[in-house]
């Protein structure tokens, strides 16, 4: 069996949103963060990302 590893040909910089709803709770947790990236097409241009938000205590 032979194994090909994958060679890194790209990297990107993303800038994640600020959090949707801050936390109502001193203290609470806050979170925020990429959760997929997908490329629509081979040339490296054009991608659709998948942000999520999650707030201990928000309404």
């Amino acid at each position: 069996m032979f194994f090909t590893p994958f060679l890194t040909i790209a990297q990107y910089l993303y800038n994640i949103d600020p959090i949707a709803f801050p936390s109502f709770i001193p203290g609470g947790t806050q979170t925020t963060g990429l959760v997929d990236l997908l490329a629509l097409d081979n040339s490296g241009k054009k991608f659709i990302a998948l942000e999520r938000s999650f707030s201990l205590g928000a309404l």
